[in-house]
């Protein structure tokens, strides 16, 4: 059974390594193998090699048990490890195994308490990288996987390609008992029980049974009143954790919205102060009437009462007009 060890630490920070050589390489930020397709930088071959089989795509390692290909090795055997039902990692705390040995890593924080991934812009820390990345794309508002087939887009791909399975039909995952398929990983393993006999779990208050243990603890909270989930912006609190997202989403979109109507606000004073000023200058004997063309910060209906032309696009616009008060005289 591996250990997971890692006994070569970093200097300068908290990484940890198997071998020496990688340890130095990563002190010195080394970064020697260039992918041959892009600009991507590796500090070791095996990865830069990996990395260019996505560009080729290239899955030379086939599974012992199923037709199913691998880009590398490594995730090869982590897969060969569901049909065997090995589990190799074993937690350093408790009695709990894993087939996979980052599985292994991200459940040993939770006897830690490490959380060494922070958001760039709020407080919020989490235990996997990925998650502090999705989580990030709320204040971005990024989503940059579009659906092939109609006009939404998601902030995780593995989003997208569950949404493009409607437009499809696809069900990749297969009952291991019937002929049964599904769209959804879940609903094929929760499938898979019906076959197997498992105990559903059953609440602790009522009858209710749940497939899964997330439902199980969510239906709980009913009873006992408990709202772990509070909101980031008010004091509001939630008894799942969708839902105090959803909630939160509202706050993002009425910021959103108050400050397109102060930034309207503060163009429109600007026009304002603008034609306040232009008023004042009017009467004054100087150059008023001797400037042929004249600069203008406007907004859609002024614009379209000086020019003639009917403007759609949002916001202030500053164009040269000619001055209605010209005279070559």
């Amino acid at each position: 059974m591996c250990t997971g060890e890692r006994p070569y630490k970093c200097r300068f920070c908290d990484k940890t390594f198997t071998q020496k050589g990688h340890c130095t390489r990563h002190e010195r930020r080394e970064r020697p193998y260039k992918c041959r397709f892009c600009d991507k930088t590796f500090t070791q071959k095996g990865h830069c090699t990996r990395h260019e089989r996505i560009h080729t795509g290239e899955k030379p390692y086939k599974c012992g048990f199923c037709d199913k290909t691998f880009r590398d090795k490594s995730n090869c055997s982590a897969h060969e490890r569901i049909h065997t039902g090995e589990k190799s990692y074993k937690c350093r705390f408790c009695e709990v195994t894993f087939t996979h040995k980052n599985s292994c890593i991200y459940h040993e924080r939770i006897h830690t308490g490490e959380r060494p991934y922070k958001c760039r812009f709020c407080d919020k820390t989490f235990t996997q990288r990925s998650h502090c990345t999705e989580h990030e794309k709320i204040h971005t508002g990024e989503k940059p996987y579009k659906c092939r087939f109609c006009y939404r887009t998601f902030t995780q791909k593995c989003h997208c390609t569950e949404h493009e399975r409607i437009h499809t039909g696809e069900k990749p995952y297969k009952c291991r008992f019937c002929e049964e398929t599904f769209t959804h990983k879940k609903s094929c393993i929760y499938h898979e029980r019906i076959h197997r006999r498992e105990k559903l779990l059953k609440c602790r208050f009522c009858d209710k049974t749940s497939k899964d243990k997330i439902s199980c603890l969510e239906h709980d909270r009913i009873h006992t009143g408990e709202k772990p989930y509070k909101c980031r912006f008010c004091e509001e609190t939630f008894t799942r954790k969708n839902s105090c997202k959803c909630h939160e989403k509202n706050h993002i979109m009425i910021t959103d919205e108050k400050s397109h109507m102060e930034n309207k606000r503060a163009n429109n004073e600007a026009i304002t102060h603008h034609e306040e000023e232009r008023t004042e200058y009017n009467h004054k004997d100087d150059d008023t009437f001797t400037t042929e063309n004249i600069t203008i910060i406007t907004d859609n209906d002024v614009y379209e009462i000086f020019t003639g032309i009917k403007r759609t696009t949002q916001g202030v616009i500053t164009t040269d007009i000619k001055n209605p008060l010209y005279s070559s005289q």
